[in-house]
């Protein structure tokens, strides 16, 4: 008789699955012409029109809070993929309660750099040119959201693609998060301050922060 092997996906992935898809068709149908820009961020001839433009916060519409709320919960599961890679067998992907903890280390590291971020710009008087800058951020955060959540759909329901797949969220993650740092950045450099108050500003509140994170991650769940 021929085995029946377990699914390796639950319920849980699919209803997330779900409210994502129909959190990104909100901003489709919302406003397509810049949903589509966003689609090429990077590569886009406005690409600083659309980072400094993009604030997903309550009052700024439809469109930038869909957005960002579906890069949260698209990033926590890409992590969530992560620390599941294939051991000769696909994971079982039923640790729901690990993907929320990860949904709040997330959204700590984040609140914790960006106000840290926005006291220090305001202790040197340029808290308009730091918001400024973790627009850029914010604007690539959910980009990456749009970017990796076909390639998490099928890492949960493609199968023996897993393996391949695994490779690829790694690459677009890492790619994304340079895209990010390095547009960031270019923002800081364009601030009227000393060099060393920009490099500092950059270990201290992009590097050193994400290899906490790393590091939290690793010893977590390791």
């Amino acid at each position: 008789m021929e085995q029946v092997l377990p699914l390796h996906h639950t319920d849980w992935l699919l209803w997330l699955s779900l409210g994502v898809f129909s959190l990104l068709l909100a901003a489709r149908l919302y406003n397509p012409i810049r949903f589509k820009a966003f689609c090429i961020l990077p590569f886009h001839a406005n690409r600083s029109e659309l980072e400094g433009s993009f604030r997903p916060v309550v009052g700024r519409g439809l469109f930038d809070v869909s957005l960002g709320l579906s890069s949260f919960a698209i990033l926590g599961l890409a992590v969530f993929l992560i620390l599941h890679p294939y051991h000769h067998e696909l994971p079982v992907l039923g640790e729901w309660r690990m993907y929320l903890r990860l949904i709040m280390i997330l959204l700590l590291f984040f609140v914790f750099k960006n106000f840290m971020g926005l006291l220090i710009g305001w202790v040197f008087n340029k808290t308009d040119f730091i918001a400024s800058a973790q627009n850029v951020s914010f604007a690539y955060r959910a980009w990456l959201g749009v970017v990796l959540f076909p390639v998490c759909i099928a890492m949960v329901y493609g199968g023996e693609a897993y393996q391949v797949l695994y490779y690829l969220l790694l690459i677009v993650l890492c790619g994304g998060y340079y895209f990010s740092v390095q547009f960031f950045t270019i923002r800081i450099w364009r601030i009227d301050a000393f060099l060393y108050y920009k490099i500092f500003y950059l270990c201290a509140l992009e590097i050193t922060p994400l290899i906490f994170l790393v590091s939290w991650l690793q010893s977590l769940y390791r």
